[in-house]
């Protein structure tokens, strides 16, 4: 196994991990360690492989949730940051 498929292995961990976190129970600390883990193996060549993982996960994910809501993949993309950019000033405003 290549340091990249243990990426990808690293990044289902990370994404399984992101969708049961709630408020009131963050597993952001659980997170960490797969990461740390990562480079602890392979060095940053495995952090850089499991960002790489991560953004090709996200990706096809995204171009999954796109098509199905009737929009291109950029649509979803535009869509989602600017709902992340209102988030973000409505932060700053608390």
């Amino acid at each position: 196994m290549t340091f990249y498929d243990d990426a990808e292995f690293a990044a289902i961990r990370l994404a399984r991990m992101a969708s049961k976190e709630t408020e009131e129970s963050p597993l952001s600390a659980e997170m960490w360690a797969v990461a740390v883990d990562m480079y602890q193996r392979h060095g940053p060549d495995g952090l850089t492989g499991l960002v790489v993982a991560l953004a090709r996960q996200y990706a096809t994910a995204s171009a999954v949730i796109a098509r199905q809501r009737g929009m291109s993949t950029d649509e979803f993309f535009d869509e989602f940051e600017q709902h992340k950019l209102e988030q973000a000033v409505g932060d700053e405003d608390e």
